[in-house]
């Protein structure tokens, strides 16, 4: 019904929740986290995100659900 709500995601592999590999859920202020860490791959991937249409006109988009099942066909 595309009613998102907000909800704990995690990295498939990483998180302890199960089922994280169906949900692909995107979100930019992650990869911010780690600019201190890693500024270059933070860099690329912002470009990356820009270049996915993930910019509006306040920014970043906060997050972008990827999940296959609910892509449009």
């Amino acid at each position: 019904n595309r009613n998102y709500q907000y909800r704990g995601f995690g990295v498939p592999g990483l998180g302890r929740k199960r089922g994280l590999g169906e949900d692909l859920v995107v979100a930019p202020y992650a990869s911010l986290l780690a600019l201190s860490l890693h500024p270059q791959a933070v860099t690329e991937n912002i470009v990356r995100l820009r270049e996915a249409h993930m910019l509006g006109l306040y920014g970043l988009y906060e997050a972008v659900d990827y999940t296959r099942s609910r892509l449009p066909l």
